[in-house]
């Protein structure tokens, strides 16, 4: 009787993986959809310098020193100071 208890939980089990693993597709095919969307409203900043920042701001993880580097700014604060202007003006407008 022990081997058929495990033999039922065992399904149970690849039946939930299964449906958690459903789940989980759905959600990777939303999240792609979602960063297609992004990737097409970034081509509308005008600005070059600003799609690069945020690319790699919010896209690629890149902390402030790393985007300094990246974009050879003389302080991490240009990067940071470029973007937020760029966001004041979007919403002030």
């Amino acid at each position: 009787m022990n081997g058929l208890d495990n033999s039922i939980t065992y399904r149970k089990r690849k039946k939930t993986i299964k449906k958690l693993e459903k789940m989980l597709e759905q959600k990777q095919r939303k999240i792609d959809k979602e960063l297609l969307r992004i990737e097409y409203e970034l081509n509308y900043i005008e600005e070059a310098d600003i799609r690069e920042i945020i690319r790699l701001k919010y896209f690629d993880n890149f902390n402030w020193i790393q985007i300094m580097y990246k974009l050879n700014y003389k302080s991490e604060s240009t990067a940071r100071m470029k973007l937020e202007r760029f966001f004041e003006y979007r919403i002030g407008s």
